[in-house]
């Protein structure tokens, strides 16, 4: 193990030992992982105006109504996350599924391609004419690929690791999901969670992508699929981790969380259409806001490729 895997050791260690004596660490971590990861799927919303989203029911900023939804319904799918994790439940293809889902719930559609239907809000695998890197066009296949990534991720996990191990594992499961690419909506999203749960399981403190790394995590993870070689991704995310921990982004906004809590528990803002989610549900259309959307049209004049494989090689998962 390297030098900078061998000081993660200590770095988680000594940062855990400081967060315990602040007021809404755990809350605060949640908060900056939901919103950093939010934006890698392409949310406009900052950190900053997350936390008063999820705190205060306030949408700050101008900005697409589907981006507040779509925050909003990945905080639940993370709170679901840390639920399971609680009765000590196993990752799962239907819990990952159901994660999925609940990113997706209010952002999500009935899609059509492929020959198949399916519905971005239940987490169904998608079944277009690509899924991933490795060749899978149909839903068998996707599943056959989840399945394999589920169950040996559960084997790696029973083992005895030391954090920086647990991290590096967390790394390789997200890479591996990304790749397999299950879901049209949210994959690299619903990725994410499989690696906060892999570090939440062994008691880590999540990792968070800052909004300013996002275009190396996509090139990172870009060359690693490109070339099949996991080590750029996962050298990425050890970099982009140790950088969390050492700016302590969570650390600074427990505190300034903590006064605009109190000051709200003094005055009550005006609840205006312009600045309430509630509000701005009111006031759009119900259709714009609709939980049945038209199906879309996905690639239909596109035929899905006869000549490439339906079946998948299983030992291409690395862990």
């Amino acid at each position: 193990m390297n030098a900078k895997w061998s000081s993660l050791d200590k770095l988680t260690a000594d940062y855990i030992a400081m967060s315990g004596d602040i007021e809404g660490f755990g809350t605060s971590e949640l908060y900056v992982t939901v919103a950093s990861h939010a934006a890698i799927d392409g949310s406009s919303l900052t950190v900053r105006e997350a936390f008063r989203l999820f705190d205060l029911g306030l949408a700050v900023g101008d900005r697409p109504l589907n981006d507040y939804l779509a925050v909003a319904d990945l905080k639940e799918a993370y709170i679901t996350a840390d639920n399971e994790l609680a009765r000590h439940a196993e990752i799962t293809p239907e819990l990952l599924c159901r994660l999925n889902g609940t990113a997706a719930a209010r952002t999500g559609h009935e899609r059509i391609g492929g020959g198949d239907v399916w519905d971005e809000r239940k987490g169904e695998y998608r079944t277009n004419e690509t899924a991933g890197e490795r060749g899978i066009y149909d839903r068998g296949g996707i599943a056959a690929f989840v399945d394999t990534f589920c169950m040996q991720l559960r084997e790696a996990m029973s083992q005895e690791m030391t954090p920086a191990e647990r991290y590096e594992l967390s790394f390789k499961a997200a890479y591996n999901l990304s790749s397999i690419s299950p879901w049209s909506l949210y994959g690299n999203g619903t990725a994410l969670i499989a690696m906060y749960m892999v570090q939440r399981a062994g008691g880590l403190i999540p990792t968070a992508i800052a909004p300013d790394l996002k275009e190396e995590y996509l090139k990172s993870l870009a060359i690693s699929k490109e070339y099949r070689n996991i080590a750029p991704f996962v050298n990425f995310m050890k970099t982009a981790h140790i950088k969390h921990l050492k700016e302590m982004t969570a650390v600074s906004l427990a505190a300034e969380r903590k006064n605009y809590l109190a000051a709200a528990e003094k005055t009550t803002p005006a609840k205006t259409d312009d600045n309430q989610l509630e509000g701005l549900f009111a006031i759009m259309p119900e259709e714009t806001i609709n939980t049945d959307p038209p199906k879309i049209i996905l690639a239909e004049d596109e035929p899905i490729p006869q000549d490439l494989p339906k079946a998948v090689d299983l030992n291409e998962i690395e862990f």
